[in-house]
């Protein structure tokens, strides 16, 4: 058994099919919110990237349309992977992260798994971005990008370290 395999061994992971730049991907994510929280108690942080975000394929969508190939993407809370995974295939030059051990460890068996190499996965803390957008902030208060990734920020510095995940979509997972 690999690492990644005994990281996500016992996690309530299903498989899901996917058609996006016109081919189809499996990638496999969290079952459900639910049984996504019971198998968190013993994880050191909730893992929330073990979920499919309703955002990951209308990005992966958005950047099949672009031309990505030979330009370089660094993406923020990677989860599942399945936007840098996509824009690898496409030809980008990707890095992944997360600050989830579980997380980058699905982004790799996602990316081998869809026949994707070459992607590089990295621990990331957007704690330690925000740290630093808030300090260029600080440097440059009229700048509109810093500001809305430090808007961002603050919400995130706001919630409780007990958040849990939005509602449960709707939608059907095969498994």
């Amino acid at each position: 058994m690999s690492l990644d395999e005994a990281i996500l061994d016992g996690l309530p992971l299903a498989a899901l099919d996917l058609a996006i730049a016109g081919r189809s991907w499996r990638i496999r994510a969290a079952r459900n919110h639910d049984a996504l929280l019971e198998a968190a108690e013993g994880l050191s942080v909730f893992p929330y990237g073990l979920l499919l975000w309703e955002s990951a394929p209308v990005l992966a969508e958005y950047l099949a349309g672009q031309q990505v190939a030979g330009k370089r993407m660094l993406e923020l809370g990677a989860g599942v992977g399945l936007a840098g995974i996509v824009a690898a295939h496409l030809g980008a030059q990707v890095r992944q992260t997360d600050h989830s051990t579980e997380a980058l460890a699905l982004c790799r068996a996602n990316a081998a798994g869809n026949g994707v190499a070459g992607i590089e996965v990295a621990a990331g803390d957007w704690n330690g971005l925000c740290k630093i957008i808030g300090r260029l902030r600080e440097l440059d208060p009229n700048n509109g990008w810093y500001k809305s990734v430090a808007s961002y920020c603050d919400s995130l510095a706001s919630k409780p370290a007990e958040a849990k995940p939005a509602p449960r979509r709707r939608g059907k997972v095969t498994a």
